[in-house]
């Protein structure tokens, strides 16, 4: 599986991205192994948010919607690796913020995403809705008769 983020796409700066994911033997040391596994990692929870709606795993060009996404969740996910070390009150907002708006995805009035729905539609680009009114009801909705005002 691949990442749906890349390192830097992370806002964390090198010196807590090191805190976060060095080891015993490379103390102050970034782990690569680590940050990929991390990054994949936040693809899959991302997978498993949409897989009803799309088909995952995402390949080809990663939309900058999952890319941002996927970036807020792995923030979160470093943090969740080092118990001893508190996970700062905004990544955890965005962590919550994010998987708000992933878990409403592919729903009717959610984000729409543009890659391959689960049954091989590709979303139209505009998510505009039309509005009709029955020709019969002519009853105003709004207006002095309607609202109060005299």
């Amino acid at each position: 599986m691949s990442a749906y983020c890349a390192q830097a796409d992370v806002n964390l700066d090198l010196t807590r991205l090191a805190e976060l994911t060095d080891s015993a033997a490379a103390v102050g040391v970034i782990d690569s192994v680590v940050v990929e596994s991390v990054l994949e990692d936040a693809a899959r929870e991302l997978d498993s948010y949409i897989e009803g709606q799309y088909v995952v795993p995402v390949t080809g060009t990663i939309p900058n919607i999952l890319r941002v996404w996927s970036a807020a969740i792995a923030a979160y996910r470093f943090y969740r690796r080092r118990a001893e070390m508190d996970c700062p009150a905004i990544v955890a907002r965005e962590y919550e913020r994010t998987i708000a708006l992933v878990a409403k995805a592919g729903t009717v009035n959610g984000v729409k995403i543009p890659i391959a729905r689960a049954n091989g539609v590709l979303p139209p680009l505009s998510s505009a809705a039309t509005v009709t009114r029955s020709t019969s009801d002519t009853r105003r909705n709004f207006g002095r008769d309607r609202d109060g005002i005299s």
